[in-house]
């Protein structure tokens, strides 16, 4: 599956989570809010997140993505890795507006006539995605679907039924 330290594209589906994170990369990244480690975190710290991005790419190309959006900080890095090797605009969205400055609750210029596609590393529920469909839509665009490092079957559940359609790598 490794060819000169990295993992074709067409392999990713062959190999599981425990042989793409060791679990001295997860034990450092857990989230403050919850008791079990936080995925996304992890996967960035790990030496081979390139083909993972090079993955979210091919989704986000399923989708036909003319742009993408991340969630502040924790998203940032997944959507900015793909707008990078994709060649398209993204914006990132806030949970809520800055109380300073031009107090945006989204950083990026919205294009109207571009159709985004929601960037994450992972995604325990679907209020974050949620969100940034809506604050999407409120900017006038339109938000046609997510794509994921990993998601929870919950969550994907409530997105499909919001008319947000999820696709992702585990």
């Amino acid at each position: 599956i490794f060819e000169n330290g990295g993992i074709r594209n067409n392999d990713l589906h062959l190999i599981h989570m425990k042989d793409i994170v060791p679990k001295h990369a997860i034990k450092p990244a857990f989230d403050k809010k919850s008791a079990r480690p936080n995925l996304s975190r992890a996967l960035l710290a790990f030496e081979k997140r390139d083909a993972l991005s090079g993955r979210l790419c091919s989704l986000l190309e399923d989708f036909g993505a003319k742009a993408v959006c991340g969630l502040a900080n924790r998203d940032i890095a997944w959507a900015a890795s793909c707008a990078m090797r994709l060649c398209v605009p993204m914006v990132y969205v806030r949970r809520c507006e800055k109380s300073h400055g031009l107090k945006r609750k989204i950083e990026g210029e919205v294009d109207p006539c571009l159709e985004y596609v929601i960037v994450a590393g992972e995604i325990e529920n679907a209020q974050d995605i949620l969100l940034q469909a809506q604050a999407i839509e409120s900017a006038r665009a339109r938000a046609v679907g997510c794509a994921a490092v990993f998601c929870e079957k919950e969550a994907e559940e409530k997105l499909s039924s919001e008319g947000i359609k999820v696709k992702s790598l585990i």
